[in-house]
């Protein structure tokens, strides 16, 4: 899934996915522990970004990390920024009536969380980055389905994170 096509800044483009299936203990959403499988989804996006005529993705991706201001998105910077990792580690329960998730990120080999408001311009890159990727001319159905729920990941833990703000 690997391709050598210049898109706005973004080359070198993969997109993989690896799909498991553990039984375990959860916490549903009104705080109860409960026993059910878990599924789990490890997404990986991995491309290389520049600055070209068309685009400015590694700008971009420095400037959501420096307005960061937190030491989050200062360990990604010392990484070499040109390339972007994105691992997405996605757990769903379907309980019932409800459905129950949480994903874990990974940026650069850097754990990322939604867990202070400084870190949310770099959740808000990686949302819009997520959803420009869907118009890469290289982007399948398969491959968009994975994009999607990562972008849908992001979505939910850095809501999860302003609900619960006040």
């Amino acid at each position: 899934m690997e391709n050598n096509i210049s898109f706005t800044g973004i080359n070198n483009l993969f997109i993989g996915k690896n799909i498991s299936q553990k039984f375990g203990t959860y916490i549903d959403s009104s705080g109860v522990p409960k026993q059910g499988n878990k599924n789990y989804t490890v997404m990986k996006i991995k491309c290389d970004l520049t600055n070209d005529a068309t685009g400015k993705d590694l700008s971009e991706f420095r400037k959501a990390l420096v307005d960061c201001d937190c030491f989050q998105a200062k360990d990604v910077l010392d990484t070499d920024i040109s390339t972007l990792e994105f691992i997405t580690k996605r757990c769903e329960i379907k309980d019932g009536y409800e459905n129950v998730s949480n994903s874990n990120f990974f940026l650069n080999g850097v754990q990322i969380m939604a867990n202070e408001r400084k870190i949310m311009p770099l959740f808000t890159y990686l949302a819009a980055l997520t959803r420009k990727l869907k118009t890469h001319p290289v982007m399948n159905d398969a491959k968009q389905v994975y994009v999607d729920l990562t972008n849908k990941s992001v979505h939910e833990e850095a809501m999860r994170f302003i609900d619960n703000m006040y």
